[in-house]
């Protein structure tokens, strides 16, 4: 199931680079020297965006704040996230207008972020299933975020 987490995510990259580009090259310090192959080959041609497109699409390979921000735009979904230190960071709040608020709880291990659980009134869960935008169904608890 993390792997349609990850396509979506991508999906949501690729589609949207205004929304996400320019954070991308912002911290671009912290992720370039993770591409290999056909991404690093992208890279070095100029195409940095397109680079971390490929690279966040294949599995293994962990999601930042940026992705994360890409997954609740296009699941419609309130991230809560926890540091590593235990402390309750600010919610990652989708900034599409069509979004359905829906929370998750994830952790930060400092390299990635681990699920805990998926907040959902119990009345809204139907066969241990819960509708998402897009006609896409989730499990109640959230899969890890790296495959």
């Amino acid at each position: 199931m993390h792997e349609a987490f990850r396509q979506r995510a991508v999906a949501q990259l690729a589609v949207h680079p205004e929304l996400y580009q320019q954070h991308l090259l912002d911290i671009e310090v912290e992720w370039k020297d993770r591409l290999t192959g056909e991404a690093r080959q992208l890279y070095d041609a100029g195409q940095k965006y397109a680079a971390f497109i490929l690279y966040m699409s294949q599995c293994g390979n962990w999601g930042d704040d940026n992705t994360l921000q890409a997954l609740c735009d296009t699941l419609g979904c309130r991230a809560h996230v926890i540091s590593p230190q235990g402390v309750l960071l600010p919610a990652v709040e989708p900034r599409l207008p069509h979004a359905v608020i829906q929370d998750i709880t994830l952790v930060h291990t400092g390299g990635h972020f681990e699920s805990v659980s998926r907040c959902v009134p119990a009345s809204v869960v139907q066969h241990n299933r819960l509708p998402v935008h897009g006609g896409i169904y989730l499990p109640t608890c959230v899969p890890a975020w790296a495959c």
